[in-house]
């Protein structure tokens, strides 16, 4: 397993505490430092406003999203984002989808958001992460 030459500024979305635990830890494995993490679409959506607003800080370019969250799910807020994909200030980010679920209509739902690069199933192993943000 070899490390990546480069370091993603990256937002996890989820809301499993657990699971952010996991993927922070994987990804710092593999040389992905920069990471910022929120347990809910909404807090990590006033996150995004409050960088946009104080121009404070980086916009990250990778976002790795929870699809099922209570109150707001991932596809939810990438669509409700989709503006700032298309020309904003996310115009040069790319979406991993993270979910539990292997449904593939699920998968076939959050792959038909163009900024939607991949698709990662909980518990992927390192090297399947690794995989996925090599495809990015």
């Amino acid at each position: 397993m070899s490390k990546f030459l480069f370091d993603f500024n990256t937002l996890i979305i989820d809301d499993s505490e657990i699971d952010r635990y996991i993927l922070a830890r994987q990804l710092k494995q593999l040389g992905i430092s920069q990471i910022a993490e929120h347990a809910s679409a909404k807090s990590a959506k006033d996150y995004l406003v409050a960088l946009r607003e104080q121009q404070a800080g980086v916009f990250p370019k990778l976002l790795i999203v929870d699809m099922h969250m209570p109150l707001m799910g991932g596809v939810e807020l990438l669509r409700d984002l989709r503006p700032w994909f298309d020309s904003g200030p996310l115009q040069s980010a790319q979406v991993l989808m993270y979910s539990a679920s292997e449904a593939p209509e699920e998968q076939a739902e959050a792959m038909a958001l163009p900024m939607v690069k991949g698709f990662l199933v909980k518990g992927a192993s390192i090297e399947q992460l690794q995989q996925s943000l090599s495809k990015l």
